[in-house]
């Protein structure tokens, strides 16, 4: 029997090393009798649920605010946690329910189990991407190229403007903009490698091949655009 709703069922906390992570918890009371709620968690020395319990009145809503007691050493912490919504239909005129919930033990009419996983800063991920870009060997490739070929130069680098991937927010425009990129720096390498081709001399044997990790590169950028697409 279901009598309250709760939102979300996952709950996502943004893991910073130096800072206090936390969520929002939301309730609501689906029935026409109040209703008294009861969150757990399988560590409550490392987290705070406030209020951890409280009663909603006929189709009232609560807002639960859960955070860390300190700044966490590992994502683990979070992925490991576990919590647990408790809700049953409260009769008793005491505006405390702490005693109700004594009573009755894990007697409650409604259990709603909630997983914890750790939440991607979407602001770090062009840092992310250009740091992946910059020590890659393609990256260098590129830039060397451009400093060997200054007649020739063109703009072989990912634009690096945050204000310009800030103002793509919608997650359609970041697809669209990280797939222009990936198809940019393949039409680059393949340009740069017919131009290698023409000016290789006729007695000279010349390999021209692109090491894994180039292609490895571009397998991650599509991954991370595979991320944003699904976030």
């Amino acid at each position: 029997m279901q009598i309250a709703e709760i939102n979300p069922k996952e709950l996502a906390f943004l893991f910073e090393p130096t800072k206090i992570a936390h969520c929002t918890l939301y309730l609501k009371n689906l029935t026409q009798t109040p209703v008294t709620y009861k969150i757990k968690t399988t560590k409550p020395q490392m987290f705070q649920v406030k209020p951890s319990l409280g009663i909603l009145q006929p189709e009232g809503t609560a807002i639960i605010d859960i955070q860390t007691s300190y700044a966490l050493q590992s994502e683990l912490d979070i992925t490991s946690a576990k919590f647990q919504a408790n809700f049953a239909i409260y009769e008793d005129k005491s505006p405390d329910p702490t005693s109700f919930w004594k009573a009755i033990g894990d007697a409650a009419q409604q259990k709603e189990l909630l997983k914890s996983v750790v939440k991607q800063n979407e602001q770090q991920v062009p840092q992310q991407l250009e740091q992946s870009i910059a020590s890659s060997d393609m990256y260098k490739t590129l830039t060397n190229y451009e400093q060997e070929n200054p007649k020739q130069k063109e703009s072989f680098i990912i634009n690096k403007s945050q204000d310009q991937f800030q103002q793509a927010a919608p997650r359609e425009e970041k697809s669209q903009y990280y797939e222009e990129q990936i198809k940019k720096l393949t039409d680059d390498i393949e340009r740069m490698k017919r131009e290698q081709q023409v000016q290789a001399k006729p007695n000279e044997v010349q390999e021209i091949q692109f090491k894994f990790k180039q292609v490895i590169l571009l397998i991650i950028i599509s991954a991370i655009l595979g991320a944003l697409i699904a976030r």
